[in-house]
């Protein structure tokens, strides 16, 4: 991973768009590059601004709260760690953007942008925006925060957390490494590794291992409740069980005979009710047969009147058929006689139009002469009209001509004398504008020079309203004044820069003091809490102790009440079983039909009317009623004795869970105090080391109170020697101002002399007085002249210019008016010539229209050829339609003949028909002659489908009786099969004897279901027994497992695996480090103190001795760390190769000598293919550094960055 470029603009206090190419001169070949500025300017900017493009985040706000919130200029709050807070005040936009080698080896361009709504200073900050590219291959990867993210992670190898320890690197942390303590070093080792995994690991195997054994405990405890029988108890109860089933058998037969034998008294009943209705139905269907009986005679008619029923229908077909043609017969007659009386008339229209015709034609070959001498002077007049048309056109034509050039003449004329009046008024401004004459050669020089002094001039009026009441030789004597003045402040106090550099020392101070102020009331405020807690613990323990007697006595009142709801459990079984048992003679089919029987009504399945089962006064009901009863009891039973049990264990949850509460209150006060004792550690460690040797509250507020006064009274000191370093600085600041104010100043007034000198003095004294009194107005009128009298002279040239060129074209213009006139008249008289030689010809054809065209309305020949031809052929026209008409007429009078002479022969052959199908009828009449015309007449209306209805309803009848009859004769064989086998008892007898065999069979049965129950128990019981041995041989297996991993690295804090993690780690991040430590300085290795977290040193030029980190001096310190920053950077990156290292500050403890020393070692790091990019403010590793980049201050806050090789 390589950064080739960085883009930011506006972000903190870096203003404007910066570009920092890595790829460029004089960055691209150096190895080692310091970016410099003082404290302040953005140098961490430009690491913030990496962060961001590349993931969003920025490392120096890691830590901050992230739910404390700020107000931004828009009036909108954003959480204090939010990227968007770097944004720098006053812009509407900022952005930051890297180009950067992946592991791929391909080219990337990453962003991070945010703007202000509409883009306006006071708009509310948008949603950050970011890009992805691919440059090598030319394409957008993703615009979406997430997708960015993840596959920025992906190309580079690296979160961000491992980016910050392995590009990034802060000095300070790894030092603070170096040189902590165990339990810190752990804390920091946990922060650099991310090992805090291990400590949760560790916490989960001893949480298994813990539950895993309470689930070996709750099996145990399952197993000793429930006991099996013995061998000998269960082959006892097996005989007992086997005898109980052989007697209910042998009862069970018996009840069974004697349900057979009532069974036969239900059929007989059942038979004789069958016989009964069967003979109803008999005598109902042979009613109906009855009932239907002349619907059978009318069928039979039908039947003899089937095979002439075709005859009668043609008949009347005939008939009709008879009447239509006669009809139509007369009307065709009539037709016939009127299309002859039409035919004779049409016939005489014909002559009349056709004499008519040959007449027209005679009298038109008759005017073809006259045609002939009225188309010929037609033919003269045409062409004498376009003769006199083209001779008008051209009068038109310079007519239309002459006038524009008259207009042109009138036109340049009045030209000409405004030429002349304007000419007049130039030379009249001219006069007026003699005093400006002298700037006639250059005047825009002039104007531009008189504008330059008189904004000068206004300029130092505005900034010194007396300026010009001095010379110049007064204003440099005050110039040397404060010059002097400064001399002697550098001369105490050094530069203004050293100066400010004391104040800020001071100010630091002071800053430290107010956080050590600050820091004492942290601690005051965790000692109150600290007391608080104790008190907490003292009561808690005490409720405690009382809960835990309540619990105790309530966990004996429930084994108690468990025990209890047990044996109601068991009775209730046993009665539960007796029941079922007594139910089991009758399946659920049977129960069924059972609830379906009705007093008085025979069985479904037997046909008795006898139900003993159904009859609710029988003993087998009041037994059923008692044993209900007796469930019923025990369920109550059963159900007080759970809810008892119910409220205990109610209760010893409450109490468990109140226990439970306590200790994790407990355990939670417990950690408080222990945050107390860290929060106090994280505020201040030497005052934790004091703590720790004599842990007193008292002590504690005596040593705070002590501390306090003493920073008080340095903090008192402090505040007076900044006040004084604050006033002097200000003295001075005013001081530089002033001077630079004046140089300014006198600058500006020689410049104006200069100006004022080429220009102003040349004028007369008037101008020149008014120009001293009133600058501004005078030097717009001096302008104004200037530019006026330069317009003047310019106009004037054009105005002489353009009367030349008017007075040429008026003596062009008088010629060609001369020649169109005399060219005008010519044409004038031609054309009266001609209008005269057409007023004969149309006289002349007039008379010929007049004397032969009378009968029409004609103005030309060819309107007179058009209607001669339009009354011939109209004439013809009519003499056709006439012809037509007569020859319609005939062809219609022949049609009509035809059509006559068909009607006459179908009248005949119809005659014919009729007479044979009447001679059918009469012969088949005096065969039947018991059917008469009304009969008859029925009988024709009489379709297919009415007689197919009485015909199957005939039939049906029919069937219904011989059914009837058939069924009736098998009722009565069945009734004599039955009464062959008829029992001995009678029915009262039967039912008797089977109510004792009932109640004998429920004594027998209850017997036989507690055994059988006690029987089922025990097969449960080893079942369970079984069961729950499995479950316990495979939790003590798991119990086994997880208690040897807990026995190595399992507790309750995790304290164990996370301890051998870290341990593990630094012993991989020492050998790492040596490896670096070796290139910077091969004086030393670090090496781990066995079973710790500790580190020592073992410096090779003393025979290998080994000896405590603390001892090596600041120089050695740093190369120490440097290895280790190093050495954690290769951990955190992994695979992936790092070209580019950014180191941040970690120098200013640094003396001469240890500060040769680092810089030898990074002049060697470099040589290992990375890019060494460190950030610091000291000024003797600038000097040895020669490629920096410079975050240079502007003011207001505002910073620019220049890259200097």
């Amino acid at each position: 991973m390589k950064i080739l470029s960085l883009r930011l603009a506006n972000l903190a206090s870096i203003a404007g768009e910066h570009v920092i190419n890595f790829e460029q001169e004089p960055l691209k070949n150096a190895g080692l590059i310091a970016i410099t500025g003082i404290t302040g300017a953005g140098k961490t900017t430009l690491l913030d601004a990496i962060c961001l493009a590349l993931f969003d985040q920025i490392p120096r706000l890691q830590h901050a709260e992230s739910l404390k919130k700020i107000t931004d200029v828009s009036g909108e709050e954003l959480l204090i760690n939010s990227s968007k807070n770097i944004l720098r005040r006053g812009c509407v936009q900022g952005f930051a953007e890297v180009e950067f080698i992946a592991q791929d080896g391909k080219h990337y361009l990453a962003r991070w942008e945010v703007k202000r709504a509409r883009l306006k200073a006071s708009g509310k900050l948008q949603d950050v925006q970011r890009a992805l590219r691919c440059i090598t291959d030319g394409q957008l990867i993703s615009e979406r925060t997430k997708e960015c993210n993840d596959k920025i992670t992906q190309l580079l190898g690296l979160t961000f957390n491992q980016f910050t320890r392995a590009v990034l690197l802060a000095q300070s942390e790894v030092t603070a490494f170096l040189k902590a303590k165990d339990n810190e070093r752990a804390d920091l080792l946990e922060y650099l590794t991310n090992s805090d995994i291990y400590s949760r690991i560790g916490m989960a195997s001893f949480a298994a291992t813990k539950q895993a054994r309470e689930k070996v405990e709750s099996i145990e405890k399952k197993i000793g409740d429930q006991l099996p029988l013995t061998d000998a108890e269960r082959q006892v109860l097996h005989e007992q069980l086997h005898t109980a089933q052989q007697q209910l058998n042998e009862q069970q037969q018996q009840k069974q005979q004697l349900e057979k034998q009532l069974e036969w008294y239900s059929q007989q009943q059942q038979l004789q009710h069958q016989i009964t209705q069967q003979q109803e139905v008999l005598n109902t269907a042979q009613q109906q047969l009855d009932a239907f009986q002349p619907q059978m005679v009318f069928l039979q008619q039908l039947e003899q009147f089937e095979p002439v029923r075709a005859s009668f229908l043609q008949a009347q077909q005939f008939e009709q058929q008879q009447v239509e043609l006669l009809a139509t017969r007369q009307q065709a007659e009539q037709q016939a006689i009127g299309l002859a009386q039409q035919l004779s008339q049409q016939q005489q229209h014909y002559q009349q139009q056709l004499d008519v015709f040959h007449c027209l034609q005679q009298q038109q070959q008759s005017l073809k002469p006259q045609l002939q001498t009225a188309q010929h002077c037609e033919h003269q007049l045409a062409s004498l009209n376009v003769h006199i048309s083209q001779q008008q056109d051209k009068l038109e034509q310079l007519s239309a001509k002459l006038a524009p050039q008259l207009a042109e003449q009138r036109s340049l004329e009045q030209q000409q004398t405004r030429l002349q009046t304007q000419q007049l008024q130039q030379q009249t401004v001219l006069a007026q504008t003699q005093e400006f004459a002298c700037f006639d050669a250059e005047p825009q020089a002039a104007i531009l020079t008189i504008q330059k002094a008189a904004r000068l001039r206004e300029e130092l009026t505005r900034q010194q309203p007396n300026i010009f009441q001095q010379d110049i030789a007064s204003q440099q004597q005050q110039l040397e004044q404060i010059s002097q003045q400064l001399s002697s402040l550098t001369t105490q106090h050094g530069s203004l820069e050293q100066f400010e550099q004391q104040l800020h020392e001071t100010q630091q101070q002071l800053e430290k003091q107010h956080k050590h102020h600050a820091a004492c009331e942290r601690i005051s405020d965790q000692l109150k809490s600290w007391l608080k807690v104790e008190q907490q613990i003292l009561a808690m323990q005490q409720q405690q102790a009382s809960e835990q007697q309540q619990l105790d006595t309530l966990q004996a009142e429930a084994r108690h009440a468990s025990q209890k709801t047990r044996n109601a459990e068991l009775q209730l079984k046993t009665t539960q079983q007796l029941l079922n048992e007594q139910r089991l003679f009758t399946a659920q089919s049977v129960k069924e039909l059972r609830q379906q029987l009705m007093p008085d009504h025979p069985c479904m399945v037997c046909g008795s009317t006898a139900h003993p089962f159904y009859d609710p006064q029988n003993l087998l009901n009041a037994l059923n009623q008692q044993l209900d009863a007796q469930q019923q009891q025990a369920e109550l039973a059963l159900q007080q004795a759970r809810q008892q049990e119910t409220q205990l264990q109610q209760q010893i949850t409450r109490l468990q869970t109140s226990l439970d509460q306590l200790g994790n209150r407990q355990k939670h006060t417990t950690d408080d105090r222990q945050g107390i004792l860290d929060e106090i550690c994280k505020i201040s460690s030497k005052f934790y080391q004091k703590l720790e040797q004599q842990p007193e509250l008292s002590f504690a507020q005596q040593l705070l109170k002590d501390i306090q006064d003493k920073l008080d009274s340095s903090r008192t000191t402090l505040e007076q020697q900044c006040q004084q370093q604050q006033a002097q600085l200000k003295t001075w600041q005013q001081l530089e101002k002033q001077q630079e104010q004046g140089q300014k100043l006198l600058e500006k007034r020689q410049e104006l002399a200069t100006l004022e000198q080429q220009t102003i003095e040349v004028l007369n004294p008037s101008l020149l007085q008014a120009w001293h009194q009133q600058c501004i107005e005078e030097s717009s009128q001096f302008v104004q002249s200037i530019q006026l009298r330069c317009k003047a002279q310019e106009q004037l040239k054009q105005l002489e210019k353009q009367a030349q060129q008017q007075h040429q074209q008026l003596l062009q213009l008088q010629s060609a008016i001369h020649h169109a006139q005399a060219q005008h008249t010519e044409l004038q008289q031609q054309l009266k010539q001609q209008q005269a030689s057409q007023q004969q010809i149309q006289q002349q054809l007039d008379a010929v229209f007049t004397q032969y065209a009378a009968p029409f309305t004609v103005r030309t020949t060819e309107d007179w050829q058009q209607q001669l031809h339009q009354q011939y052929q109209q004439q013809q026209q009519q003499l056709n339609q006439s012809d037509q008409l007569k020859q319609q007429t005939e062809k219609q009078h022949i049609k009509v003949q035809q059509q006559l002479e068909h009607l006459q022969q179908d009248l005949h052959k119809n005659q014919l028909a009729l007479q044979q199908v009447q001679q059918k009828i009469m012969q088949w009449q005096q065969q039947h002659p018991e059917l008469q015309p009304p009969v008859i007449e029925k009988l024709l209306h009489c379709d297919y489908v009415h007689k197919q209805q009485l015909q199957e309803q005939c039939q049906r009848l029919q069937q219904q009786r011989q059914q009837a009859e058939n069924t009736l004769s098998v009722y009565q064989q069945q009734w004599q099969q039955h009464l062959t086998s008829q029992p001995v008892l009678n029915m009262q007898d039967l039912q008797v004897r089977m109510l004792d065999l009932i109640q004998t069979l429920q004594q027998m049965d209850e017997q036989y279901t507690a055994l059988k129950l006690k029987k089922m128990q025990d097969e449960q019981q080893q079942q369970q027994a079984v069961q729950y041995q499995t479950e316990l041989n495979k939790a003590r297996a798991e119990h086994h497992r997880w208690d040897k991993i807990s026995s190595l690295i399992g507790d309750a804090k995790g304290a164990t695996f996370k301890k051998l993690a870290q341990q593990f780690h630094l012993h991989m991040l020492v050998e790492l480090a040596n490896q670096q430590l070796a290139a910077l300085t091969p004086r030393y290795s670090l090496r781990c103190i066995e079973d710790s977290l500790g580190l020592t040193i073992v410096d090779h030029y003393m025979n290998d001795e080994v000896r405590p980190v603390l001892s090596l001096s600041g120089g050695e310190s740093f190369l120490v760390s440097l290895a280790l920053a190093l050495g954690i950077a290769n951990m955190a990156s992994g695979n992936t190769k790092l070209e580019s290292l950014f180191i941040d500050e970690g120098f200013g403890t640094l003396d001469q000598s240890s500060l040769h020393v680092v810089m030898d070692a990074l002049d060697r790091l470099q040589s290992q293919g990375r890019k060494v990019v460190l950030i610091s403010h000291i000024t003797e590793m600038h000097e040895r550094i020669p490629v920096k980049i410079q975050v240079i201050p502007q003011g207001s806050g505002a910073s620019r960055i220049e890259v200097v090789g």
